[in-house]
């Protein structure tokens, strides 16, 4: 029997009391973009869109479907995926992302940016352990310092207009007072990321600026 997903919350509940519920939320309203806040938890999926994004909660984990239609071709989108020390020339609060290992299609990627709401834009350090599959899909498991976890897999498919990149991940943060406050840094973190790389694969490819797609938060 498979269980339903539970709806989400968008601030935490546990009992931190209301003058510091109240207290954080400001602090944190003050420090992110409202397009960060309004993303969180965003679903992407008007018809015409460039990319639709679905987010849903599992247990105690969020997980992510993202899909893009790219007029590019599968050598340019593959070589833009696997290039992971470009990454920060595109991927926003991205600072720095080199291989640290590789051993035949098993590699070990470490970057650090910021994500907001993880530690109110604090750095946070990620290490990336990923299965290529060339050249249509990649697997990876990454841990943050903070002890979030993000399992991913990234699947590239030619179709008559080029190409779809899809995007699974399945993000669990640290439990705690502050969970869903991080859970939704990490989902923004992810749908930007996504963006960023189906992006540069259009860029690369000559298919011109890649328009956002049109975002609404869901009912509570």
């Amino acid at each position: 029997m498979t269980s339903q997903p539970t709806p989400r919350s968008r601030f935490p509940t546990p009992a931190l009391g209301v003058v510091a519920i109240a207290a954080f939320t400001t602090i944190v309203a003050s420090a992110l973009p409202a397009a960060a806040v309004a993303m969180a938890g965003a679903r992407v999926a008007k018809s015409g869109d460039p990319v639709s994004v679905d987010i849903e909660r599992h247990g105690d984990a969020v997980v992510v479907r993202a899909s893009a239609e790219i007029a590019g071709d599968l050598g340019t989108a593959w070589r833009v995926l696997t290039d992971y020390a470009r990454y920060v020339e595109f991927v926003p609060g991205l600072r720095t992302s080199r291989v640290v290992a590789r051993r035949g299609d098993e590699v070990t990627v470490e970057q650090t940016g910021n994500a907001p709401l993880w530690l109110l834009d604090a750095p946070v350090d990620v290490v990336y352990r990923i299965t290529e599959s060339a050249p249509y899909a990649l697997h990876s498991h990454a841990t943050t310092d903070h002890g979030a976890t993000l399992d991913s897999d990234y699947m590239l498919t030619p179709d008559a207009r080029g190409l779809r990149l899809d995007y699974t991940g399945r993000l669990v943060a640290p439990q705690g007072v502050l969970v869903r406050l991080r859970e939704a840094a990490g989902e923004h973190a992810i749908v930007t990321h996504f963006h960023a790389l189906a992006a540069e694969i259009a860029r690369q490819a000559g298919a011109g600026e890649f328009p956002p797609g049109n975002t609404k938060t869901p009912s509570p």
